[in-house]
């Protein structure tokens, strides 16, 4: 399934194109002008436009300069009722795929063209996937990157895994401390024995589970034991554990042990023994943050798409605003945080695009509104909206061509404030946004209608100029 952006002020030709562009699985937006094109192109993504060269007010090549300056991935096809040669040759020195002149014959486009770029774009999806996979070495969870800071990890990892030794990873909380431990454990040569992973945040009961018979010690002999977060060891089980690896007969199993603490510098408190200390870090690997590392966003991003959607679905796309608020944001939760930030943005969008408004307010927000408490303006209004359109929908019980009357907006404008759940009754409006006033006049009266390009049209006496426009704009499915 492609998404396909067309393009043509025709309106009866570029809905004869959308519903078998529709038919075929693709995913389709329509647009009638230059701008509203440019509107869209900049809200969302694209892997195909197919872009009349002669439209109002913006022009189709004006279109395909965007596209080919702000969406280098998104391939465009020119298309012209009548045109000159010089069209031809300077829409494909612009960039564009193909030039072709109407009537479409639609059929072959699908069948050429269009079907070259849907298996290139599943055949670069897969290579995505494989790639993740070797990069990151994924063993049970999921250790990925192939940015300068994530190759010295795995190539750290490589040097110790065949070794005993005793191995710490340090690192900011939400790195994949846990998982750099794992995949030492899965590489190396004690991979069919036991693998014990110790909560060292318990206090006593650590002690106590570690320590006694039949307890986390004795399960892993032979085979390897994980210290996790071994910095909040209490002082007392640091000192039995001393004495247990001291013996001739040490631990009877690997240790690899884990913090988010500066072992170092607990140790010159007096919080930490040292001789624990340099008995846990014979080598040492420090994990990077996220923020350093965030060459590697698109993988990581990629791969939290593919784990989280259902088997048989394909993952939804990520939208060029949603993409610029993760790479501005910082993660201080790091990978864990951006899983969180992933799973937040799916479960809000429905399976549609993400956008910048389904992620958590704290990266939607930005780097420069979050310190003072404030959205940028679009993000702001686009949250308003949404919920004054839901409002609207509840007043109408659920209606959608009842609340665009009463909103004075097309019904296909409402569904994408909604953000294509339109269908889905919403919950009771809060008491914060205003009530709607009765809507008189003969506006609701009136049926909409086609006029011969295509376009819905209505009866417009006591509507605004937004509203009138916003009939001519679009129309999505």
């Amino acid at each position: 399934m492609l998404g396909v952006l067309i393009v043509d002020g025709d309106g009866r030709a570029r809905r004869s194109a959308a519903v078998r562009f529709e038919e075929a699985g693709h995913r389709v937006l329509e647009a009638s002008e230059g701008a509203y094109a440019i509107d869209l192109l900049r809200e969302r993504s694209f892997d195909l436009v197919l872009c009349e060269l002669a439209l109002t007010r913006v022009p189709g090549l004006a279109v395909l300069r965007h596209v080919r300056r702000e969406c280098p991935h998104t391939s465009v096809i020119m298309t012209a009722a009548s045109a000159t040669v010089e069209d031809a040759v300077a829409s494909l020195k612009e960039g564009a795929l193909d030039f072709l002149v109407k009537p479409l014959r639609v059929s072959a486009l699908l069948t050429g063209v269009v079907a070259q770029l849907a298996e290139r774009r599943a055949l670069k999806s897969a290579f995505d996937v494989a790639r993740a996979q070797l990069v990151g070495r994924i063993v049970g969870a999921a250790l990925i990157g192939d940015s300068p800071p994530m190759q010295r990890v795995i190539e750290r990892i490589d040097t110790v895994a065949a070794s005993d030794c005793a191995v710490l990873v340090s690192g900011e909380t939400g790195t994949g401390k846990d998982i750099v431990a794992r995949t030492i454990y899965a590489r190396s040569r004690r991979a069919g024995r036991p693998f014990v992973a110790v909560d060292c945040t318990r206090g006593e009961a650590t002690e106590r589970e570690l320590f006694e018979p039949g307890g986390q010690l004795a399960a892993a002999q032979g085979g390897t034991v994980f210290f996790d977060e071994v910095a909040e060891l209490p002082l007392g089980a640091q000192a039995r554990l001393v004495a247990t690896m001291q013996r001739p007969e040490g631990l009877g199993a690997r240790c690899l042990s884990a913090t988010h603490h500066d072992l170092q510098a607990r140790v010159e408190q007096g919080a930490f023994r040292s001789d624990l200390f340099f008995q846990l870090r014979t080598i040492g690997i420090e994990m990077p943050p996220l923020r350093d590392r965030k060459a590697d966003l698109s993988l990581l991003v990629r791969h939290l798409l593919e784990r989280l959607t259902a088997p048989g679905l394909v993952p939804p796309g990520v939208g060029p605003r949603a993409w610029a608020a993760l790479e501005a944001h910082d993660f201080p939760g790091n990978v864990r945080e951006l899983a969180r930030a992933v799973e937040h943005a799916m479960t809000l969008a429905h399976g549609c695009e993400i956008d910048r408004e389904h992620l958590p307010v704290e990266i939607a927000l930005g780097a420069g509104a979050e310190s003072a408490g404030m959205a940028p303006m679009s993000v702001a209004r686009r949250h308003f909206e949404r919920e004054y359109a839901r409002r609207a929908m509840a007043a109408c019980g659920g209606d959608l061509d009842r609340a665009a009357d009463l909103l004075a907006i097309a019904p296909d404008s409402l569904e994408r404030k909604l953000g294509g759940r339109s269908s889905v009754p919403p919950p009771a409006p809060s008491a914060e946004l205003p009530i709607f006033p009765e809507m008189p006049g003969p506006a609701k009266a009136v049926p909409r209608m086609e006029d011969s390009d295509g376009r819905i049209e209505a009866a417009c006496a006591g509507r605004d100029e937004e509203s009138a426009a916003g009939y001519g704009k679009l129309r999505m499915r």
